[in-house]
């Protein structure tokens, strides 16, 4: 893979040349792909140091790679010596090196900013002159379901109160068949750009616990041990840029309580299909979201949900397809709370384990993740997420550190019930 870059005006261009190599690799593109980051309210884009573009063209490419990612610029020896966490491939820069970008000892936190839950809750607990980007996402297609109205009145209110928030175009999903993020971290990419531009010293995620720590999956792990955490916080540290997740010793349960009790929640909403104030209620995340809230606000009425079990697709995918459910866990602590009765749902309570494990960590913000915080407002953020969640005790942790979540012959009868309900 070959990667060169331009400045068009308001634009800056990566343009990315696949070789014979790369076509073994899963999803591969066989043609040249241009990827752009567009400024919306000026008319240049500014520079951006060698080290930050290679980054970028990493977090673009790196699953397309099959052995080599020529860059056609020259970058510092401390970034090229971070990609050698890259085991699978080699990066190969033009000959030479450039000064690396210092890290800031006293630069401004970002926040790589979606409009949703837990990127909103992520704000709230960071300091108030956090810089938010939300990256637009260029619609191709008039099928698209996604909508960005809902993500942009977010940045507007948030402007409205005195944050300075970045809003960068960008086609970058369109580099892969199907339509997609190619890396998770790739939706970064706009506020690595304007790092330097705007003196940011780290870059924060709306990363939750049941992402970061497996919950959202079959067990429990330390997120600072799994490969994830070394091959991009090696690589953002060798940008000199910070990689924090404020939000990752929190579980969904905890990012809804900080929206409600902050007020945030006036500025946030996660489904991408709906227009602002009016989500879909068609789509998977409208189904954990609602339920969610109903339980936290006492809500024990199911039309709402009996209507998605028995008419969304994408709900009864999510929901039959294979044990464990993704982010199962939300919805035991919801059916624990809420306590609707109706055939449908209590069969789902049983397929979720209700009744059968603790749930009162889900509602605590885990103190041993402060390690993944930027120690410039570590203390900031504990402070606010002990305030508005408290911090688990030993009890809670155990709980937390013993999550398990594998089929057995009586989940599959559990889950063999409810498909005969809602097929």
């Amino acid at each position: 893979m070959l990667a060169e870059v331009s400045w068009e005006n308001e634009m800056i261009i990566f343009t990315f040349t696949p070789n014979e190599e790369d076509a073994k690799r899963p999803k591969a593109f066989n043609e040249v792909k241009k990827v752009f980051f567009k400024q919306i309210e000026t008319n240049e884009f500014p520079s951006v140091h060698p080290d930050r573009l290679a980054l970028v063209a990493i977090l673009l490419t790196l699953p397309f790679i099959e052995n080599e990612l020529i860059i056609n610029w020259k970058i510092s020896s401390k970034f090229e010596d971070a990609c050698a966490v890259i085991s699978r491939i080699k990066i190969l820069p033009l000959e030479g090196h450039s000064q690396p970008c210092p890290e800031l000892n006293e630069g401004l936190p970002s926040l790589s900013f979606s409009g949703g839950a837990d990127s909103t809750a992520a704000l709230a607990v960071m300091p108030k002159q956090t810089i938010p980007c939300f990256m637009l996402r260029t619609k191709a297609s008039s099928r698209s379901l996604y909508r960005s109205e809902s993500a942009e009145k977010s940045c507007s209110m948030l402007n409205n109160i005195g944050y300075n928030v970045q809003i960068i175009e960008s086609n970058l999903e369109y580099i892969r068949d199907p339509v997609g993020f190619p890396t998770d971290l790739s939706v970064a990419s706009p506020i690595i750009l304007l790092s330097e531009h705007l003196n940011i010293r780290s870059i924060a995620f709306g990363t939750i616990l049941e992402s970061a720590y497996g919950t959202g999956g079959k067990m429990f792990r330390d997120y600072t041990s799994t490969a994830h955490f070394g091959l991009w916080n090696t690589l953002f540290d060798g940008a000199g840029i910070k990689y924090s997740l404020p939000v990752a010793g929190v579980s969904e349960v905890g990012t809804e309580l900080i929206l409600q009790k902050t007020g945030f929640n006036n500025f946030s909403q996660s489904c991408i299909r709906g227009e602002w104030k009016t989500p879909c209620d068609n789509c998977w995340k409208c189904f954990r979201k609602n339920l969610l809230i109903q339980s936290l606000n006492g809500d024990t009425s199911d039309k709402k949900l009996l209507n998605m079990l028995n008419h969304s697709k994408e709900v009864r995918l999510k929901l039959l397809s294979d044990i464990p459910i993704k982010h199962e866990c939300i919805l035991t602590y919801s059916l624990s709370i809420i306590q609707i009765n109706s055939i449908e749902i209590n069969a789902l309570s049983a397929l979720v384990r209700v009744g059968e494990f603790d749930i009162s960590w889900m509602e605590k913000w885990y103190g041993e993740s402060i390690s993944l915080i930027d120690s410039e407002y570590q203390s900031y953020s504990k402070s606010k997420l002990c305030e508005i969640l408290g911090i688990m005790g030993e009890t809670e942790k155990a709980t937390l550190h013993d999550w398990q979540n594998n089929p057995n012959q009586k989940r599959e009868a559990n889950l063999t019930k409810l498909r005969n309900l809602i097929s």
